[in-house]
């Protein structure tokens, strides 16, 4: 099931966190807010400046 669901969420272009957080957010605000906060801790525990991780990510800042 787990192997399932990681490869749905590549499949969509999705990390499984994200698949996860647009299943069980209530909104897509919701799931556009969480991924974003998401992201930025990423950024963070990686060391790397906001801008250059969404490029590297292709995000919307």
């Amino acid at each position: 099931m787990h192997e399932a669901f990681e490869a749905e969420a590549e499949r969509l272009g999705l990390f499984a966190w994200e698949l996860t957080l647009q299943l069980t957010a209530a909104t897509d605000e919701d799931y556009q807010a969480q991924r974003l906060e998401v992201h930025r801790e990423v950024a963070e525990m990686a060391g790397m400046e906001w801008l250059e991780y969404c490029e590297l990510y292709g995000l919307s800042k």
